[in-house]
């Protein structure tokens, strides 16, 4: 498992775990926002979509992402 929050955000109970493959070996971990909640506004109210924050990947595979990838990640974090 990797995390991309503290833990108690990781392991909320609203968040939804999304599954990546067809053999059920990878899941990512989905927290779904209100776009005003995050302070972004549409245009159309029709518009209207959940953000996804990703806060952990779930994993089986040994393949997906090898600890040499995790020491130079291609992907930042960052807080607002």
């Amino acid at each position: 498992m990797i995390t991309f929050d503290h833990l108690e955000n990781v392991l909320h109970p609203e968040n939804v775990l999304y599954k990546l493959t067809d053999a059920e070996d990878a899941f990512v971990i989905v927290q779904l926002n209100k776009a005003e909640d995050l302070g972004f506004r549409y245009s159309n109210d029709s518009e209207m979509q959940p953000f996804a924050l990703f806060k952990g990947l779930v994993s089986a595979r040994k393949d997906m992402y090898p600890l040499e990838y995790l020491f130079k990640p291609d992907f930042f974090l960052c807080q607002d």
